[in-house]
């Protein structure tokens, strides 16, 4: 658990857009939003146990920049998310 309630916030808050924004915008039924968090939550797992074996052999510095890296390429691909309604703009 993230001590930081700031930061500990932040990430309900991006959960929070997120769901709404896969719902709303890309019409993505609640179920299948869940189910897209729920790999971000296994990936979390197995990233939080690999982060500590990275940790001891490469050291904190370079595990955070591989670790960034990853996480933008993974915010990159969202936006090739597919819309299943008939019109996807926002307006």
């Amino acid at each position: 658990m993230v001590r930081d309630r700031k930061t500990n916030g932040m990430c309900g808050g991006t959960t929070v857009l997120l769901s709404l924004y896969m719902q709303d915008v890309l019409g993505y039924s609640p179920l299948s939003t869940g189910f897209g968090f729920l790999a971000e939550g296994c990936a979390a797992i197995v990233a939080g146990t690999l982060a500590g074996r990275m940790i001891g052999s490469l050291g904190t510095r370079l595990t955070m920049i591989i670790g960034l890296l990853v996480q933008g390429i993974g915010t990159g691909a969202m936006a090739f998310l597919l819309s299943t309604t008939r019109s996807s703009r926002c307006w």
